[in-house]
């Protein structure tokens, strides 16, 4: 009889204990809920200004070579990004405008760089800048697509872009070939420049004229 006392007695406080202990949590989750809401309110409200940190934008490029189209990649350590502040992240791009200066190749190989400077943007016309802008702009604050206006080899072009943005940080990419700003006989003589030195396994020496491009820069964020 004792033990079935003691059984009964040890369940009753098992369950008020679980029900103190449920009815407690309910009354911190409700307490909170409110002050989830007024949170989020506030991130709905809040003004913020968007700038671009051109300090820290850069640009970096995938060329081919060979026939097997082997990957060459490198970098411009030159450029300016600049736009004009806005209160959201696409009108920032839309407004975003870049100049580029190809004499400061870098591809990791000294000897290749004065090469690409020299005998491949050497042999442009005025093309110690290439200028881009961005012409058209369709997405949202994460993604979306556009064109922008590229310049080099006294030639303007309209070309495809797309960009995402993470974590504060802007990526635009292209796909650029370099025959529509007619960069013919600038491949032509890199491609004399370095055909002693640089075949393929088929010992021919080929510069492809298309290259992926990505720029990236930094979103500098501020709320009232």
């Amino acid at each position: 009889m004792k033990y079935i006392m003691h059984r009964i007695l040890a369940i009753g406080f098992g369950a008020l204990f679980l029900f103190s202990c449920s009815n407690s949590n309910n009354t911190n989750q409700d307490a909170a809920e409110p002050e989830l809401l007024v949170q989020e309110a506030e991130k709905i409200n809040e003004s913020c200004i968007y700038s671009l940190d051109g300090s820290k934008a850069s640009i970096y490029w995938t060329a081919y070579k060979h026939s097997n189209r082997a990957e060459v990649k490198g970098q411009i350590d030159s450029l300016a990004m600049t736009g004009e502040d806005a209160d959201n992240i696409l009108d920032l791009i839309r407004n975003a405008s870049i100049n580029i200066y190809p004499a400061s190749v870098n591809s990791k190989d000294e000897g290749r760089d004065q090469k690409i400077s020299t005998f491949f943007f050497g042999s442009m016309e005025n093309t110690k800048t290439i200028k881009g802008s961005i012409k058209t702009l369709s997405g949202t604050n994460v993604s979306g697509s556009g064109t922008c206006l590229l310049t080099l080899n006294a030639v303007t072009k309209e070309v495809d872009i797309t960009y995402i943005v993470d974590n504060e940080t802007i990526e635009l990419r292209c796909s650029l070939d370099f025959t529509a700003w007619n960069c013919q006989e600038a491949l032509s003589n890199l491609q004399k420049a370095c055909e002693e030195k640089h075949t393929g396994i088929d010992g021919k020496t080929i510069f492809w004229p298309d290259a992926e491009i990505l720029v990236k820069a930094d979103i500098v964020k501020q709320c009232d």
